[in-house]
């Protein structure tokens, strides 16, 4: 499977799960706040006009997605003017309600969120410091920083931030899936943070999603990511073809476990295509052909037609079997590098949603 094929993956979940509405998760201040003061009513109020405009937004997406004729193509073009309009009026009252409270640590936070959303991830990057600033030993402050440093190429601190969330709070399982998905989108850097060879990183991720996913164990991204891992496998471990066979076995016991969780069709398909891949992988040709006979929806199609031209050379596009030279190397379906499995762009802001 081509870079473009597992990237292309990794994207289409990412926005499904945007267009199924946005998900708050609670900071310990917010659990904790009086719902009686007037400046609590009045941030509550904010953040219900946040939500409010977050949904309206994941519908046009939604809606958008659905479109597929030629005269849907100028909703296409207008899609982020109609988006902002929906979020300039929340933005400005973000900006009056620090104008008058500049030291709640909360309201930075969620004003800092709210414009990683919205993409503006300098601008994000002065609330959440503040928010650090005015509520250290809140770890939604350090898990928001740790995303804004990794999109913003601050790596190191990214591991930093991270880091510190797990620490404050060891019981959110978005955090150790955070830190385990920077591994992924940057081994050279976690090799360095971590003193240890490239090859050894890996592992460290794996550890980190397991961690996730039994703090919840139900959760559809942490098995897709875990699975993922199999496609870095490190260099001349499946040289062997009972190696290689074990291996695949594992991944496809990883892609079930993934697929029991998947909640909507295009996780459930886009589980199918992976699953097609490591069966084409083990020379499965007939179980990767029912995999991808389940493969229906729109937006996976050309993934789909990808792996046919694999599958059936001499009819899709005059792709190449999957062969094997004598090294064990296969030459028509490649593994991506472990940075390949994800990019920037495929995570919002990076690698987990900001909390609030």
């Amino acid at each position: 499977m081509s870079t473009f094929l597992v990237a292309a993956l990794s994207c289409l979940v990412f926005w499904a799960a945007v267009a199924a509405g946005p998900a708050t998760i609670q900071s310990p201040g917010q659990a904790t706040a009086s719902t009686n003061g007037p400046i609590e009513l009045e941030f509550q109020a904010l953040l219900a006009r946040d939500d409010a405009a977050q949904a309206a937004a994941s519908e046009m997406i939604a809606n958008d997605d659905q479109a597929s004729d030629s005269l849907s193509a100028p909703l296409r073009v207008t899609l982020r003017a109609r988006m902002d309009q929906k979020f300039q009026p929340v933005r400005d009252a973000y900006s009056d309600f620090l104008l008058q409270h500049p030291d709640h640590a909360r309201g930075h936070l969620a004003f800092g969120s709210f414009l990683s959303d919205i993409g503006e991830d300098s601008e994000a990057l002065i609330h959440d410091e503040k928010a650090r600033d005015l509520d250290p030993k809140n770890p939604a402050a350090w898990n928001n920083l740790g995303g804004l440093y990794a999109r913003l190429e601050k790596v190191a601190r990214a591991f930093d931030c991270y880091e510190e969330a797990i620490r404050l709070n060891t019981n959110q399982a978005s955090y150790p899936h955070s830190l385990g998905t920077l591994i992924c989108l940057f081994p050279r850097e976690a090799a360095e943070h971590y003193h240890c060879e490239t090859s050894e990183t890996i592992p460290k991720a794996v550890s980190l999603y397991q961690t996730a996913i039994r703090l919840d164990p139900e959760n559809f991204e942490y098995s897709q990511d875990l699975a993922e891992t199999f496609y870095a496998a490190p260099p001349g471990s499946t040289s062997k073809p009972e190696v290689r066979n074990e291996w695949g076995q594992k991944a496809l016991a990883a892609w079930t476990n993934a697929l029991e969780r998947a909640s909507i069709d295009i996780q459930r398909e886009g589980v199918y295509l992976h699953m097609a891949r490591w069966h084409l992988r083990l020379g499965e040709k007939a179980s990767a052909s029912l995999r991808l006979s389940q493969v229906t929806h729109r937006a996976l199609l050309p993934l789909k037609r990808e792996l046919m031209g694999v599958l059936e050379p001499t009819t899709a596009g005059g792709a190449q079997p999957v062969t094997s030279n004598p090294q064990g190397k296969e030459e028509a379906v490649k593994n991506p590098s472990p940075s390949e499995l994800q990019t920037p762009s495929a995570i919002s802001p990076a690698p987990t949603a900001p909390q609030r």
